[in-house]
């Protein structure tokens, strides 16, 4: 294993594996990062490394940070996320392991394709499991739920391919890396360390100067207020819970007595979801004569 590391086609990965460990570990320093949270980033490195060359123990290694990524998905509120770690990553990259290794080609694995059909099969059954989701973290309350949806998804059927050592699961790594960027980005409005980072680096890289706004309350719920001075401190410039209402007129009071305190101004979605409900046409004289019902002009 040792010697497979240190081969001369593997010194560039490992340098950029060096550099960008130091990076995350400046970077979590700088911007307050807690321990738990960049862990796994650490060990997804050595994962990479091993990944790019379908090394078999990258299953093996990669089960194990599961666990870790599944607290730190805990603490961010994504319950879609952390159940796949945990009840699918997790068991699916330890099965990866030992049936590559009862198949393996040197360090790796003998791959296959699948056929036409079995693709089509895959496609319904991913939609399917979609929209079964979806109804489970409407229910459950999930924050970011089309996202976390997606990437769930993704990294299991992800997980399921690699199994059976179908290539096709090599073709969907690129957009499940692209999900997951996406959705660390919409998990900034409630963690102000995110928003200072985002922020830094955006500066780094080609001088845009970002202005994010902050969420009111716990992952834009409209119940539990978040750290209104903490997001101010990162970088927050105001206040919002985007498209949706606070209907709580006491959170919303206390919300702006707390804004009040700090200099924030709360961009508000002025809306009653009880009024609004289903209604797709505001009310008047065009809902009457089209005979829908529509939304209270109030």
């Amino acid at each position: 294993m040792k010697s497979y590391l240190l081969t001369k086609d593997n010194i560039p990965r490992l340098c950029l594996m060096a550099v960008t460990a130091i990076l995350i570990t400046v970077t979590g320093i700088l911007f307050h990062q807690s321990f738990i949270r960049i862990l796994p980033l650490y060990v997804s490195l050595f994962v990479g490394v091993l990944q790019s060359r379908a090394n078999r123990y990258a299953s093996l290694l990669g089960g194990m940070n599961s666990i870790l990524y599944a607290l730190v998905y805990v603490y961010l509120g994504l319950y879609a996320s952390a159940c796949y770690a945990i009840l699918f990553s997790f068991p699916l990259q330890i099965v990866t392991f030992i049936l590559w290794s009862r198949r393996k080609q040197g360090e790796s694995t003998t791959f296959r394709k699948l056929s036409w059909r079995a693709r089509i099969l895959v496609l319904l059954g991913y939609l399917t499991s979609f929209a079964i989701l979806r109804a489970v973290l409407q229910a459950a309350g999930s924050s970011h739920q089309l996202l976390d949806n997606l990437t769930s998804l993704t990294g299991i059927l992800i997980s399921v391919l690699a199994m059976f050592a179908f290539v096709e699961y090599t073709w969907l790594m690129l957009p499940s890396g692209m999900l997951g960027i996406v959705l660390n980005f919409a998990t900034m409005q409630t963690n102000p360390e995110q928003i200072t980072y985002v922020k830094e680096k955006a500066a780094q890289a080609c001088g845009v100067n970002v202005y994010p706004v902050g969420a009111v309350t716990e992952h834009l719920r409209g119940r539990e207020l978040t750290d209104f001075a903490a997001l101010k401190e990162a970088g927050a410039i105001a206040l919002s819970d985007d498209g949706n209402n606070i209907d709580d007129a006491n959170v919303m009071r206390d919300a702006l007595i707390k804004a009040r305190r700090q200099g924030m101004t709360i961009l508000a979605h002025c809306e009653d979801t009880n009024m609004v409900g289903n209604r797709g046409v505001n009310e008047g004289s065009v809902s009457r004569q089209l005979g829908l019902e529509g939304r209270p002009a109030i």
